[in-house]
């Protein structure tokens, strides 16, 4: 009998090891799975939501042009499609950076200033904050987002020299410089001749390509701006 009754013991407490094991076992599968379900499905909606934005240019197509509270939100250019963006969409999106008050209109402005000497405000008024924009796409309160527009290419000048007129670029992207990148550069160069009191002006066109650097300089020989204003426009492009 204390044989029997040893036995029956141990094959009880096999069962309840063995039981809680299994059990343990598929507590965690069920857990995976859950969570596996979970973040197909968040996949999914980031999916939908970057179609969204992406690739429809909201109604009406131009609201990005217009002062208007579009009815589906979407930053596709209407006319060139793709994942190309509409530039007057994306500038009336309301940046998160600090906002600017200007005292002669009484309005505050979304400040997209990259630094001295360029500056671009655009009013609140005319931009869609967060809250409107993940209402129109349809995630008010469900989910949270943010958007992060920068360009591929970045293209950075400096006078090196005014006499002769010497500028420095520089080309580069986020993984670092770009070689080989190709580069003209048009000088709109403003003077008062001797003969006449009214102003003047004489375009001045340069090319090059950038080094392993991702820099390449310009010089426009004869050219002294010491004591004049110019204006440089530089068109980069890569193939």
């Amino acid at each position: 009998m204390a044989g029997s009754t040893i036995d029956h013991l141990f094959a009880l407490t096999t069962f309840l090891v063995a039981y809680l094991i299994f059990v343990s076992l598929f507590s965690q599968t069920i857990q995976t799975a859950i969570l596996y379900q979970r973040h197909r499905q968040l996949a999914v909606k980031c999916s939908d939501i970057l179609d969204n934005i992406l690739l429809t240019p909201g109604i009406p197509s131009n609201w990005g042009e217009t002062n208007l509270i579009p009815s589906s939100f979407g930053l596709q250019h209407p006319n060139l499609g793709g994942y190309t963006l509409s530039p007057f969409s994306v500038l009336r999106l309301s940046p998160l950076e600090e906002t600017v008050y200007y005292n002669r209109t009484g309005e505050w402005y979304s400040n997209y200033s990259l630094g001295e000497g360029i500056y671009l405000l655009t009013p609140l008024s005319s931009s869609l904050n967060y809250s409107t924009v993940a209402t129109l796409l349809g995630i008010n309160g469900s989910y949270g987002f943010q958007l992060v527009v920068s360009p591929l290419i970045n293209v950075d000048a400096q006078e090196v020299n005014s006499n002769p007129l010497t500028i420095e670029v520089y080309v580069g992207s986020i993984n670092g410089p770009i070689s080989g990148a190709n580069i003209t550069c048009y000088v709109y160069r403003i003077y008062k001749p001797e003969d006449s009191d009214y102003p003047a002006f004489t375009t001045l066109i340069q090319n090059a390509s950038t080094g392993e650097d991702g820099k390449a300089t310009l010089q426009f020989s004869g050219v002294n701006v010491s004591n004049e204003a110019y204006v440089a426009i530089i068109h980069a492009f890569i193939g």
